[in-house]
């Protein structure tokens, strides 16, 4: 009786092992994904942030008729400039559209 107990003990030890290996790689696997996730969210924003900043650019040339070197400081300027006048509010607000339009038709 003894050495069936043994035995089915050395079995219930043995499933154990296998069952904590297996959690071992679903855990592993967990954070491969969730690795997998993260990578992807950082490559979408940063494409994100890269269309802005084209957007930006292109905004600036027909603003300015020109691409000009700009920092981060002088865009909130501008975009504080713009924001106090309604009309210029509009303005930007019309060429925003109509870009979105021209970008969705080429896509």
């Amino acid at each position: 009786m003894d050495d069936k107990l043994a035995k089915e003990y050395e079995e219930k030890l043995k499933r154990k092992a296998e069952l904590e290996k297996k959690k071992e790689q679903c855990e592993n696997e967990i954070k491969r994904i969730d690795s997998k996730i993260s990578l992807e969210k950082r490559k979408a924003d940063t494409k994100r942030k890269i269309e802005k900043g084209g957007m930006i650019e292109s905004f600036e040339r027909e603003i300015t008729g020109q691409q000009e070197l700009t920092t981060k400081d002088d865009i909130a300027k501008f975009l504080r400039a713009v924001f106090k006048s309604d009309e210029l509010r509009e303005k930007l607000k019309e060429i925003t559209n109509e870009r979105v339009k021209e970008e969705t038709e080429e896509e």
